[in-house]
């Protein structure tokens, strides 16, 4: 009760400090955090002629590599809107533009929940000092990597409400037509608008990512964050199973309060396990599926996302897993050892499924050793026969094909070259010797040395 008390103190202080700011990191990906030290020149701060008509600059917001970020009151109604504004003459190539453009095509597309709302994006490429605006509403809160670093802490429930607000989006955002990848989950691009209800508001920002990539040597497209990106994302080559790898990086790090960039990573995979000491091994399976380096082999089904985060919502853990898992396989008889199935379906099953091994299957403790029980010593001995049957059949081959089978070709051979008492000789022989083999290996079981010192346990 005491630690509740102490978070909703702080939760208060944070909301009021957030009603009392006036900045905000907004829609940009690469805005400076401290306002104060933008240096920018007076006609920077000047609200520009061509849309101070319907427009007017209040105090800059931050600047990004396209342009500056400013906090602005729209004159029809006094709301207030986040402009980015771009001075054409200022770029040093035509592809910032472009960029620019693109960007802000991508977001006069969407109407989604959790997204700022674009307005429009007005152009003016005509006059003396020509610009470019893309206009959107104004988000007054603060980012959740603010909120990390001012040392607040999401509790467990919060960070799966969290979760399923930020899949919701992304799953806009991924059957939107065409699909959009954002790129660039992180803190930074979280913001966290408080509600009446004490709870919060995700807004996902900066889509700058999804228009505005860095071009490597080579000709592959990076964007992104490290810590954050997936393989393929590395390579150039995201899909929206790029952002699930994202959003579970960003909910071990709520939850963690590690970076995943200054986690250990062993083959592409984070190793998070080390840092998740008191989280529900549910959860810990289910951030392993997010994280898988393998795009074809992640968890990115919004339905099972949503489901499971709904029910570690409330304090449902495993059961999930354990009926998800179920139904990807069928429960088959054990027939020899190293035999698929049964044993993939257990291993895969996360620590919280409660299961045990059945005490008569192989072995079970008695007088501080272990023994056999009789339905082991049966599987055993089936084992161990199919595995000298296999070897009788190779053995039974190499020495008919090597030894008995030229013995009965030269006694052919020999009835017209060199005279049928020899070759009548070796055609007993090639019949004496292959009723030898079949006699020692199949009746008498001459190979079967090994098989007889387990012969006791039947």
């Amino acid at each position: 009760m005491e630690t509740e008390r102490m978070e909703s103190q702080d939760r208060r202080l944070d909301e009021r400090s957030l009603r009392d700011s006036d900045r905000s990191e907004m829609q940009d990906p690469e805005l400076e955090s401290d306002v104060g030290d933008l240096d920018l020149p007076v006609s920077d701060m000047e609200t520009p002629a061509c849309i101070a008509d319907r427009y007017e600059y209040i105090c800059p917001l931050g600047r990004g590599a396209q342009g500056k970020v400013y906090l602005a009151r729209r004159l029809s109604d006094n709301q207030k809107v986040a402009i980015k504004a771009l001075k054409v003459d200022s770029v040093k190539t035509w592809k910032e533009y472009e960029l620019f453009r693109r960007e802000a095509n991508v977001l006069e597309t969407l109407n989604i929940d959790g997204v700022a709302k674009f307005y429009e994006a007005p152009e003016y490429l005509d006059l003396d000092e020509p610009g470019v605006f893309i206009v959107q509403e104004y988000i007054e809160a603060c980012s959740l990597e603010e909120m990390m670093k001012s040392g607040y802490r999401l509790s467990i429930g919060r960070v799966f409400k969290l979760a399923l607000r930020l899949i919701d989006i992304l799953e806009s955002l991924h059957t939107h037509v065409p699909p959009i990848i954002h790129r660039d989950i992180k803190p930074a691009n979280i913001l966290m608008k408080p509600c009446s209800n004490g709870d919060y508001q995700p807004y996902l920002i900066d889509f700058g990512a999804v228009s505005n990539p860095q071009v490597q040597s080579g000709g592959s497209t990076v964007a992104g964050t490290y810590g954050y990106m997936p393989p393929e994302q590395l390579m150039g080559k995201p899909t929206p199973a790029s952002d699930i790898y994202a959003l579970g990086a960003l909910l071990a790090f709520l939850l963690t309060g590690v970076e995943p960039g200054e986690m250990q990573m062993t083959d592409f995979h984070l190793i998070i396990d080390p840092y998740m000491e008191n989280i529900p091994n549910a959860v810990i399976a289910t951030l392993h599926a997010m994280l898988e380096p393998k795009s074809d082999n992640r968890l990115a089904d919004y339905s099972i996302l949503r489901s499971r985060f709904n029910d570690y919502a409330k304090n449902h853990f495993g059961v999930a897993d354990h009926n998800e898992r179920m139904s990807k396989y069928s429960i088959v008889d054990v027939k020899a050892l190293g035999q698929r199935g049964n044993l993939d379906l257990w291993m895969e099953l996360p620590d919280a499924v409660p299961r045990t091994l059945p005490s008569y299957l192989y072995e079970v403790k008695r007088n501080g050793r272990y023994e056999e029980t009789p339905l082991s010593k049966k599987i055993f001995k089936a084992q161990i026969k199919n595995q000298m049957t296999c070897f009788n059949i190779g053995f039974s081959l190499f020495v008919f094909l090597v030894f008995i089978l030229p013995i009965g070709i030269f006694g052919v051979v020999s009835f017209s070259v060199v005279s049928v008492g020899v070759g009548l000789f070796m055609i007993l022989l090639f019949f004496g010797l292959l009723a030898g083999l079949i006699y020692l290996v199949y009746i008498r079981g001459a190979t079967f040395k090994f098989w007889k010192k387990y012969d006791n346990v039947s």
